[in-house]
Parts: C-alpha cells; sequence; structure tokens
C-alpha cells in the first residue's frame, strides 16, 4: 500500500520474485496459472456462462514482505460469443484484513460505487475473498492514476475530480468501525516513532515533539464530526478517464477526522510543489473543489495531519534507508513540526499544548502498526 512519499510509477513485471513462504505460504499458487486457473473458473463461469479459460497470464505488480499484489488476465472462450478477456487483481496478504476489506469494498459498491454510479464516480468491482489463499479479488480498473496524469500535464482538472471522489467517500454513510484519534495514526508508523527517535537521537526531539504536541492538540480540539476515511488518501488512488473516476485501496478505510486524509493529500501534492513550483495549482484546485462540497472548518485541522503525515514518511525512509535517507527524515521533521506550529498557532488558547521540556514522551501504546 503506497501512502505520500510514493514517487515513482510502478511498473508490471513478469520476473520471477522470491517468495516468502512464512509470510505469504498461497503465493506460491497465486503465482501458478495453472492452478490459478482452477481458482478463476467458477468466476468465469458465473460472468461468462458456458466459457473455458483458454490462457492466464500472470504479472506482479507489487511485492512486500507482507503482501503481493498481481494482475490476471483471463483469456476465455465463450460459447456462441467468441474470446472474452477478464482482467483481475489479486491482492495475498499476511494478515486477516482481507475478509474486513472485501466487505468494506462490497458495502461502498452497494452505497453508490458501483459500475453505474450516475455521477461517474466508483470503484473496482469486488469480487471475492479467497480464505485457503488469502487473497482478496476485484476486477482491475480502467483510466490512468491521477499521480501519472498531474506527471504529464499541467491541467489540474484531474485533482479537481480527485477531490470530488474524496468527497463521495467522506459523505457517504458507510459504517466504518469506531473513530480513529491521533494515537491510532502514531501506531501506524512503521518502525514505530520511538524507534525512529532511538535510531537517529540527532532528531529524537522533533519525532517526540511531534507526536506529544499532536495529541496534545487533538486534546484541545475537543469534539471533531467524523466521517469514513479513506486512510491512505494520495494521488495514486484515483484514476481517471474522461468523466469517470475510480477510487483504489480499501484496506486502510476506517472513520475519522475527514481532515486526515486531506492533510495527507496535501503533503504528497506540498512535495510536488518543491520541485516543481507550478503544482501549486494542483494544490489549490483540488482544495478549492474538494471545500465547495465539504464544511470549510475541516480546513483548520489540516496542519495537524499533515505533521503526523511527515512523522509517518520519516518511518518509513527509516524502514527503507534509501540513499540520503538521513537528510530526508531531518526534512521531512522539520516540515513536521512546522506544521505542528502552524496547527498551534490557528487555537484559540495555545496554554497547555507545548510539550514542557523534559517531559518524558508518550507512546503510542500497543496494537500492530500499519504503513499509512
Amino acid at each position: 500500500m503506497a501512502d505520500a512519499d510514493s514517487t515513482n510509477t510502478p511498473q508490471w513485471s513478469t520476473a520471477p520474485l522470491p517468495v516468502a513462504e512464512e509470510r505469504l505460504p498461497s503465493l506460491a499458487i497465486a503465482l501458478d496459472p495453472e492452478r490459478m486457473k482452477a481458482v478463476f473458473a467458477p468466476w468465469v463461469h458465473e460472468r461468462f456462462g458456458d466459457a473455458g479459460i483458454e490462457n492466464l497470464e500472470i504479472e506482479v505488480y507489487r511485492r512486500h514482505i507482507n503482501r503481493c499484489v498481481v494482475r490476471y488476465t483471463v483469456e476465455c472462450q465463450v460459447k456462441g460469443d467468441g474470446r472474452r478477456t477478464w482482467q483481475v487483481i489479486g491482492k495475498v496478504l499476511a494478515d486477516d484484513r482481507g475478509p474486513q476489506v472485501h466487505e468494506t469494498m462490497r458495502r461502498l459498491w452497494q452505497l453508490g460505487f458501483d459500475r453505474d454510479a450516475r455521477d461517474g464516480i466508483t470503484m473496482p468491482e469486488p469480487i471475492a475473498y479467497v480464505p485457503s489463499l488469502a487473497m482478496l479479488l476485484q476486477e482491475a480498473v480502467g483510466g490512468k492514476a491521477v499521480r501519472n496524469l498531474i506527471r504529464e500535464s499541467a491541467d489540474p482538472a484531474p485533482c479537481r475530480v480527485a477531490a470530488r471522489t474524496l468527497v463521495k467517500l467522506h459523505r457517504s454513510s458507510l459504517k466504518a468501525g469506531p473513530a480513529r484519534r491521533i494515537p491510532d495514526l502514531l501506531r501506524r508508523c512503521h518502525p514505530r516513532y520511538p524507534f525512529l527517535a532511538l535510531a537517529c537521537p540527532e532528531v529524537a526531539d522533533a519525532v517526540h515533539t511531534i507526536a506529544d504536541r499532536s495529541l496534545a492538540i487533538e486534546a484541545a480540539l475537543g469534539h471533531v464530526e467524523t466521517t469514513p476515511l479513506h486512510g491512505d488518501f494520495h494521488m495514486g488512488q484515483v484514476h481517471v478517464a474522461g468523466d469517470r473516476s475510480w477510487l483504489i485501496d480499501f484496506d486502510a478505510v476506517g472513520r475519522g477526522d475527514p481532515a486526515s486524509d486531506v492533510g495527507n493529500i496535501a503533503v504528497f501534492l506540498k512535495d510536488k510543489v518543491r520541485r516543481r513550483p507550478a503544482a501549486e495549482e494542483f494544490l489549490q484546485a483540488f482544495l478549492d473543489e474538494y471545500f465547495t462540497h465539504m464544511d470549510p472548518a475541516i480546513a483548520f485541522r489540516i496542519p495537524l495531519y499533515e505533521a503526523v503525515t511527515h512523522l509517518r514518511r520519516a518511518c518509513k525512509l527509516l524502514r527503507f534507508q534509501r540513499r540520503g535517507w538521513r537528510d530526508r527524515v531531518r526534512d521531512m521533521l522539520a516540515r513536521g513540526l512546522g506544521s505542528i506550529e502552524a496547527m498551534e498557532a490557528r487555537l484559540p488558547e495555545r496554554r497547555g499544548v507545548h510539550r514542557s521540556p523534559g517531559a518524558s514522551p508518550s507512546p503510542p501504546g500497543n496494537g500492530d502498526g500499519a504503513d499509512g
């Protein structure tokens, strides 16, 4: 699952990949065309009637230690209707999230995100969750990711489409569990932020300052109206073709402050602006469109979630340790501190928000982390 730090266009590959049997024991089957033909046969029959699978192509899209995303191209011979091609995305997961993600997708499909949606805002059709393979199956979507469209053109129109797509999710009646709060978002740092502070003592104070002051700001804000959330929203999560859009990747869907989704995309787009100043129009177009439909009060809280996103991205840099990662960690945390200060400046009463000098850092608590 990508986050605001994603910058490279993913490439499909048919190259063989090592199988982590202990994490993804079903991956060997998922990458075997002959065995997967038998898996797909019932759905091919359900979709096309009297049909047989003549060929099955498998392309690995993204491989992580805890999941693998695969595109299947199913070529069928349909009796009386000739040759048909069906493209399906399979996600092999290492944990037990699959059934819940499938149920979330199924409910959204029923709540107006189906392929015949009158507003043109849709999603991949959920096909099934296959417990024996720990695999989530969904139909492949059309269009092109907004991330790629804005890389190729200065036209901000795709950003407005992305904003309307997020609005539809935020305004939906999806039941998405208890509201997530700042401690929940901090638990999504991978590795956890206290480990970043230990691994990089030169930025430890910045790490704990962002975490502690985020918690204090949330407490100072009091009650906030919550909505369904995407939980990992960026410009790679919306595909556009003409007047249609597809929202994808529902692994992190939940409920919480809608400003958290907007804060994540704001970090993504501001990063674009630093490298390409003309891209400032993309962010403005997104915000203008989003707040045409949503409560303007949401904008007040965006800097809080920008700060948390910067912290989460810094933790991700530690995890991968690519060239220059320490410098990038310092830069991200500096921006996170700037967002915290901007948020505190908006509060009518700032006393008690700042962390006291020498105070012990507040751990995020227990629970499984996820890469946001």
